[in-house]
Parts: structure tokens; C-alpha cells; sequence
């Protein structure tokens, strides 16, 4: 099996982000564009999504996470949503279903990443992160 790893700065955007939450340069794209096609070409950096989607063919982040890794993606893949009470359910799922796959969440109400640079929401750099960090 082919694995397509994250070569490139490009974001694959699927479906409605706030954009807050894309740092440029980016790639808009629906859950059905999802393929060998589309991932081989891009070979996104980073997969960013809402959690959930509220069309009536709608795909969540776990059926979007299946697909990523169906299709060899073993690069980072963030899923936009509000505060959950309790996220760690929703990682265990996807890492559960799609466990070569580098997925977290990005909540709402935390820090918006940089306009430049590596930090994300999310990650280990975010501000948010940093902070919780340092109150410990």
C-alpha cells in the first residue's frame, strides 16, 4: 500500500472552517474529493475539518479520518468543533479507526493559529498549550 506522508505547507480545507483556522496555502475540498487523486497531487501538510457537518450527506471526522487513512494519508488531520465535555472520547474514536493517523482536535474557543510558523492549535507550541503548560 502507497502512503502519502506530508510533504508540503498546503492545508486541504474540507468543508466549513472558520478561517481563523486556515493558514494560507490551502486547498478547498469536499469529503467526496477525498482520494488517491487528490492526496498524491497535494500531498497536504495538514487536513483541517469541521467535526461534524450539518448537510444531509454530511461525513464527521471519524468517517472523514477512515478515508484519509483508506487513501495512505499518515499526515496531520484537525478537526474544528466547539468545546466538547469531553474530547479524549472523540481522539480515542479516530485513533481507534484510523490509528496511523496524527488527528486532534482544534476547539472553538482556544487560540486561532498564526498566520506563519509551525504552531497549531492543538500541538504541543500552540499558545494555549504554552500557557497550560506553564500553570502547571
Amino acid at each position: 500500500m502507497s502512503h502519502v506522508y506530508a510533504a508540503n505547507p498546503v492545508t486541504l480545507v474540507i468543508g466549513a472552517v472558520p478561517s481563523r483556522f486556515i493558514t494560507p496555502p490551502y486547498h478547498l475540498a469536499g469529503p467526496d474529493d477525498i482520494g488517491w487523486v487528490l492526496l498524491a497531487r497535494l500531498a497536504p501538510g495538514m487536513v483541517v475539518s469541521p467535526l461534524s457537518q450539518t448537510s444531509v450527506n454530511a461525513v464527521d471526522a471519524v468517517d472523514l479520518a477512515i478515508r484519509l487513512a483508506a487513501f495512505g494519508y499518515r499526515g496531520r488531520y484537525r478537526a474544528v468543533s466547539p468545546a466538547l465535555p469531553c474530547p479524549d472520547l472523540v481522539r480515542c474514536e479516530v485513533a481507534q479507526h484510523a490509528p496511523g493517523l496524527d488527528f486532534d482536535l482544534w476547539m472553538l474557543d482556544e487560540d486561532a493559529p498564526p498566520s506563519t510558523g509551525p504552531a497549531y492549535p492543538g500541538t504541543a507550541t500552540s499558545p494555549a498549550r504554552k500557557r497550560a503548560a506553564l500553570a502547571r
